[in-house]
């Protein structure tokens, strides 16, 4: 009776989180320090590419957004331009990032041929690059060996290793981000190692169950 019970109890936690376990959502709106790039779908079918700031970024900031001419997919050309005060240090950074697809991880986007400047007579940090995403009409994506990867999950990521920096003598560094929000497909949900472990451990209950009676029945 006594491993009876013991073996419901395990059977009952290892169904509470057997399910898989929900990723931690990021921002659903542009973060204050971002500049942000969502993908949509336009009627009629396609992509477009929206953008956007955040309530903190530098005044006079200026974001350009065009489509570019594609071997396959949809792709654009995207510029930023962030002014800084003269006083100031500045710095730009670029990596190139892949976002795969949940499930299939295959590449869905990708974030490339960055460029950046400081242009100091002007005082603006500028920064250029493309935005390709995958179709149905086929092709294929690909990244270099330096390019990051992320699993695309709908909600605002921020591009690692892309930002814009100010250092003002006395005072703390400002950075301002790079965010994409990808047009998710259907996500294929993974078991999360933490159930995996607790259905291996209600197995486990089940047969310790079935040896202490097997046991019992050779004893009496």
């Amino acid at each position: 009776m006594r491993g009876r019970f013991v073996s419901a109890v395990l059977i009952a936690v290892a169904g509470l989180f057997a399910f898989p376990l929900l990723a931690v959502a990021g921002p659903t709106t542009c973060p204050a320090d971002g500049f942000c790039f969502e993908e949509g779908t336009i009627e009629g079918g396609g992509l477009a590419l929206s953008d956007s700031h955040g309530a903190n970024v530098p005044v006079g900031s200026v974001i350009g957004v065009a489509a570019a001419p594609p071997s396959f997919g949809e792709n654009w050309s995207i510029t930023i331009a962030v002014p800084f005060p003269a006083v100031d240090i500045p710095g730009v950074s670029f990596q190139e990032l892949g976002l795969l697809e949940p499930g299939t991880q295959t590449l869905s986007d990708v974030i490339t041929g960055g460029l950046t400047s400081i242009n100091v007579l002007d005082q603006t940090l500028n920064m250029s690059f493309f935005f390709l995403s995958d179709s149905d009409e086929g092709g294929q994506l690909f990244c270099t060996a330096a390019c990051n990867l992320l699993t695309e999950d709908g909600t605002f990521q921020q591009v690692p290793g892309t930002s814009f920096q100010f250092f003002f003598p006395g005072e703390d560094m400002h950075t301002f981000h790079v965010y994409v929000e990808s047009d998710l497909e259907s996500p294929v949900p993974t078991p999360e190692p933490a159930s995996l472990v607790l259905v291996g451990t209600a197995l486990v209950g089940l047969g310790v169950t079935g040896g202490w009676r097997a046991l019992r029945r050779r004893v009496s």
